[in-house]
């Protein structure tokens, strides 16, 4: 006699039919959903590419394509071309006053050194106050030497300040410059000058005593 096959379990026979009935629902279901792309490599070892991205990487560029017509450089306002001219228009929109003469004569300074052919051409066509242009043209001439520019140039931005005090001051730092390496000529130049009166004649034969030869 065959071995009796133990009885099902409650459960199994309970959810056997169910199990059966659905498999082929849930067969159509797996075939009829959409799949992810695949990832995995193709056969010849390459990537699969998304269905969009070759649209994207093959798309033929736009040639000619129109631009709208676009000024000129010549139409725009040129820049300051450094943080210390633009620090000196910034002072010059300051109330004239103590604070703007120090922040005018702090971004000058500076400027000076790097470039004072600039600082020359910047003073002459800004400073249309008569006291401004005697700080800024003082400062310019004590601040550079015959490196950086003739001495005749020098002393023609001296001779041109109103304010009698800065002109000597002016005058006094180009002499004793040009007096170590041409005394003849200084000596020359303040016999004979006629931007010097007799009284600042004498002022700087004071001033620049030590410095003069002894005759």
């Amino acid at each position: 006699m065959p071995p009796r096959k133990p009885p099902a379990s409650p459960s199994r026979v309970a959810f056997a039919p169910i199990l059966v009935a659905t498999l082929p629902l849930v067969a159509l279901v797996a075939l009829l959903a959409p799949r992810p792309p695949s990832t995995a490599a193709s056969s010849d070892g390459a990537r699969p590419s998304s269905p969009i991205r070759p649209r994207l990487v093959e798309a033929p560029p736009r040639v000619g394509a129109a631009r709208p017509s676009l000024p000129s450089a010549d139409a725009f306002p040129a820049p300051p071309v450094n943080a210390d001219e633009r620090l000196a228009v910034h002072a010059l929109a300051l109330t004239p006053g103590p604070a703007r003469a120090a922040l005018l004569d702090e971004a000058l300074a500076r400027w000076t050194l790097l470039d004072p052919a600039a600082v020359a051409d910047w003073i002459l066509v800004h400073l249309t106050d008569a006291a401004e242009f005697d700080r800024a043209a003082a400062l310019l001439v004590r601040s550079t030497d015959t490196i950086h520019r003739p001495t005749a140039t020098a002393l023609a931005w001296a001779e041109s300040l109103a304010d009698p005090d800065r002109r000597l001051a002016a005058l006094a730092h180009v002499l004793r410059e040009w007096d170590e390496q041409d005394p003849a000529a200084v000596e020359a130049y303040l016999a004979a000058s006629p931007a010097l009166t007799p009284a600042q004649r004498r002022e700087l034969v004071a001033a620049l005593t030590p410095f003069l030869p002894e005759t």
